[in-house]
């Protein structure tokens, strides 16, 4: 069942910042992680016009409209029309604010064509949507690190019912949905991902060839990627798996993690990870148990990052020893928060504590807090020296910023 409500979006007063400052801001989201919505309600808050490519070719851009949404406009028949009348509407004004665009895919994307709005436009991502902001929370773990939430908490954790939690995935329609209704919803969503949102980037011979390579991300979900394997295990060659690769992330269904490399190590492990961004359809593609939470404790992070003040960035860390951390929050200055999703049982392990004491031990300040997620139902504790072990929950509860979680005349998120 899909909700009706508005779901506030954290990342709005990002955008509204951007459109301070831009001519241009670009809007990119998949298929169904409410940019449509978002914008709609944009144009709503700033008076403007909100526009399809197709109404905005035909009655003309810029014309006594003040600011403008156009949706898809990269995705649209008449869109290179329009965009020429927006860069050229850019050009002639030069004010920040004037346009807002949407598009399921990245104009800036290396590969693509030039769009002529380079040097006027910022692209920012909507990824689909934060635990926090399912609860109304402008969820944001690094501010509550650096702010010593961790040390100073004294609160209960919050039951999560994981299996639950991982099946609804981030679709904002299916907030709150029944997690035993959502297998149909995504098997239709995988189905128009592979027949109709890869074949608009690139010519698709066989279309179960993404099927396939989606198959295999799945199976080996916040694993480490390797073009080589993917390719024998889906007998797709090389090459072509590369570009695949390339279009779904462009598509922010799947995110390629960088390796770390502090240098804490002579043998450090560079090859990256693959998350699907969505664990609800990585569930539906037959991802395991394990490889789905720490897919979920990648991809969390991931969403505040779009809109948290303290940029960082997300890497995966492991060395020829052994020693690892499942994900890196690095911010600009260098420090960390490193996180461990330990053992198939999801329990806390001496060795997942060990790895954390390591680098705490080798980055010396950098290292701002080591995070084990315990089993479900476990609480906060220190276990040492800026380590602990913590709930899954502490990705959204420990930042509890209330924001406005409903709008009875909101519409389906788009």
């Amino acid at each position: 069942m899909l909700v009706n409500t508005f779901l506030h979006r954290n990342i709005t007063s990002r955008v509204e910042a951007l459109l301070d400052q831009f001519p241009v801001v670009v809007l990119r989201g998949s298929r169904g992680t409410g940019k449509t919505t978002l914008a709609r309600r944009i144009a709503d808050d700033r008076g403007g016009a909100f526009l399809s490519a197709e109404r905005a070719a035909s009655a003309g851009v810029g014309r006594g409209h003040g600011f403008t949404v156009i949706d898809d406009i990269f995705d649209a028949t008449p869109g290179r029309e329009v965009i020429d009348a927006v860069r050229a509407a850019a050009e002639n004004t030069r004010r920040p604010g004037t346009f807002l665009l949407t598009s399921s895919s990245d104009p800036h994307r290396e590969g693509a064509d030039a769009t002529g709005l380079e040097g006027w436009s910022v692209a920012v991502p909507l990824l689909g949507l934060s635990r926090g902001e399912f609860l109304g929370r402008q969820d944001d773990l690094v501010t509550a690190v650096l702010e010593g939430a961790l040390e100073s908490t004294t609160s209960a954790p919050t039951p999560t019912g994981r299996q639950e939690l991982l099946a609804r995935g981030s679709h904002p329609g299916l907030g709150t949905s029944d997690p035993s209704d959502t297998s149909d919803w995504y098997r239709d969503y995988l189905t128009d991902l592979v027949t109709r949102d890869v074949p608009s980037l690139v010519d698709v011979d066989d279309p179960s060839r993404i099927r396939a390579l989606l198959g295999a991300l799945a199976e080996n979900q916040a694993g480490e990627l390797t073009i080589a394997d993917l390719a024998a295990q889906t007998d797709i060659p090389a090459s072509t798996v590369s570009t695949y690769v390339d279009l779904l992330q462009n598509l922010l269904v799947l995110d390629v993690i960088p390796a770390w490399e502090p240098g804490v190590s002579s043998q450090e492990i560079q090859r990256p990870t693959a998350v699907l961004t969505d664990s609800g359809l990585a569930m539906t593609l037959g991802a395991t148990d394990h490889g789905l939470l720490k897919g979920f404790v990648l991809a969390e992070p991931g969403r505040q990052s779009t809109w948290t003040e303290h940029r960082f960035r997300i890497h995966t860390y492991r060395n020829g020893s052994g020693r690892a951390a499942d994900a890196i929050l690095e911010l600009r200055d260098g420090r960390v928060i490193a996180i461990q999703v330990p053992g198939e049982n999801g329990t806390p392990t001496e060795d997942a504590a060990s790895d954390l004491e390591f680098l705490r031990d080798n980055l010396g300040e950098r290292f701002i807090a080591g995070i084990i997620i315990g089993a479900d139902g476990s609480g906060y504790r220190s276990l040492g020296e800026r380590v602990w072990e913590v709930p899954l929950s502490v990705l959204w509860e420990l930042n509890t910023l209330n924001t406005p979680n409903a709008d009875p005349d909101g519409s389906p998120e788009e």
